[in-house]
C-alpha cells in the first residue's frame, strides 16, 4: 500500500513539474508589444504581423533614411529579423491618405519592386542583402500569402 501511494505521488510530482516547464517556456516567447500608439486603429493589427512571423523580430535602433513628410508620422518602430537580419521600419500615420503621401514621396519603383507597402495607416519599409526575404516580410505586412 505505502508502495502505491508513494508511486501516485511521484507521478503527481512529474505531472506538475512538466506542467511548470511547458508554462515557463510560453513565458520565454517574448511578444512584440508597440508602445505610445494605443488608440491606433492598426496598432493590434502590427502586433499580430511582428509576432506570427516566421522569425522573432527583434527590437533594432537602425533609423531609416528621413523622409520627406516626416511630419506626418506620428509613432515610428524598427526592427530586424533575428535570422535573415531584414530591417523592417514601420511608421504609424492618422490614416491611409498620409501613409500614401509619405510612400509616393519617398519611393520609387526598382525592377517592379517598391521597397515599402501601405496598409491602412501603416506605411512599412523593409531591406536586407536577401531580395527573397525582403519580399516575403514585404508580402507578410501587406497581407499577402
Amino acid at each position: 500500500m505505502k508502495i502505491s501511494i508513494l508511486f501516485l505521488i511521484g507521478l503527481i510530482s512529474s505531472s506538475c513539474q512538466n506542467q511548470a516547464n511547458e508554462s515557463d517556456r510560453k513565458d520565454e516567447e517574448v511578444k512584440v508589444q508597440l508602445i505610445g500608439i494605443d488608440d491606433h486603429p492598426n496598432k493590434e493589427h502590427m502586433e499580430w504581423f511582428l509576432n506570427n512571423y516566421e522569425e522573432e523580430f527583434i527590437t533594432s535602433e537602425v533609423d531609416w533614411k528621413i523622409l520627406e513628410h516626416d511630419n506626418l508620422i506620428q509613432k515610428e518602430y524598427h526592427f530586424h529579423t533575428k535570422l535573415s537580419n531584414v530591417s523592417l521600419t514601420l511608421t504609424f500615420y492618422k490614416n491611409q491618405e498620409d501613409a500614401l503621401t509619405v510612400a509616393d514621396a519617398n519611393f520609387t519603383v526598382y525592377d517592379s519592386i517598391y521597397p515599402c507597402g501601405v496598409n491602412g495607416g501603416v506605411l512599412f519599409m523593409a531591406q536586407g542583402d536577401d531580395q527573397y526575404e525582403v519580399n516575403n516580410v514585404l508580402s507578410w505586412f501587406a497581407g499577402e500569402e
